[in-house]
């Protein structure tokens, strides 16, 4: 995962970031100044209080280990040209809601709004500003599979529809066998697996999330579904999609993002791609099992 800048998200058409907190809760302010004060600790993430959250989600470098994706000396400057959003108004079934309300009460971190390449709607919250960073979680996910499109037109890998086992070996003669790189990306690969948090049998409390040891243990499952039948959201694949892209390119997606992505683009600021030991791992599944 990486830490996105707002002010580096401005080559896209609308980015909300938001705060997890309890719906309609009253997020706090908590000054940037003062965020060492509040970071959370690494195994209790799941578990930050509100004020950690917001210290900790600008601060994932100064808790977790990263690798920084660097940005080039061009920056694509977007001109800004104001218009009066916050008063639009939308409906979600009987509740009638307007930007601003929505802003405040979905403890929104930042909303950027895009329009034929201008900036008309930038706002932001809980003690952030264009120059804060914030964590982009599942994001990353969209930006591999970004990756690998790069990775195709390179010419590193052929197409979506090659066989994972081309560029992961080690899982040959394994349920793998006939999945593509299309069905890895749409996680529908077909091969049995339990992601259910609150179940210490399932697959995601029981597979070994270091690289060789997931191998193993991928290996041993069995076909739940032919390849592209059925989607099941699976985090172990999530990993897989990462080594593959790794294998085929012979570099760390950092790298390979700032080569293909982030210097190109003109984004404005350095970013920072998370690094998920195992450890940490663990104790994210501990916290979610806990009531």
């Amino acid at each position: 995962m990486f830490d996105l800048k707002p002010a580096i998200a401005k080559g896209l058409c609308l980015a909300i970031l938001a705060l997890p907190l309890t719906l309609q809760a009253k997020a706090p302010f908590v000054n940037p100044a003062d965020d060492l004060n509040h970071l959370g600790a690494p195994d209790k993430l799941l578990f930050w209080k509100p004020k950690q959250q917001i210290a900790s989600y600008r601060n994932i470098d100064k808790i977790f280990p990263t690798r920084v994706i660097v940005k080039d000396s061009y920056v694509l400057e977007l001109p800004v040209k104001p218009e009066k959003l916050g008063q639009v108004e939308f409906r979600e079934g009987d509740v009638s809601w307007n930007v601003d309300r929505y802003f405040e009460m979905q403890n929104v971190a930042g909303l950027l709004v895009i329009k034929d390449g201008d900036i008309v709607y930038e706002r932001y919250g809980l003690g952030n500003d264009e120059n804060s960073r914030w964590i982009s979680w599942s994001i990353a996910k969209s930006v591999t599979s970004m990756l690998i499109g790069a990775a195709i037109k390179d010419g590193y890998i052929t197409s979506v529809d090659d066989k994972i086992t081309d560029y992961l070996p080690l899982l040959k003669d394994s349920s793998y066998d006939q999945a593509t790189i299309r069905n890895l990306l749409q996680m529908a690969s077909g091969v049995e697996w339990v992601e259910e948090y609150a179940d210490k049998e399932s697959d995601i409390n029981t597979a070994p999330f270091d690289t060789l040891g997931l191998y193993e243990y991928l290996r041993e499952k069995p076909r739940a579904a032919a390849p592209g039948e059925k989607f099941n959201y699976n985090t172990a694949e999530t990993n897989i999609a990462g080594d593959l892209l790794r294998s085929a390119i012979g570099n760390n997606l950092s790298t390979y993002l700032s080569e293909k992505i982030w210097k190109p683009y003109g984004m404005g600021a350095d970013a920072n791609w998370m690094l998920l030991q195992r450890a940490m791992f663990s104790a994210l599944v501990e916290a979610v099992k806990a009531p």
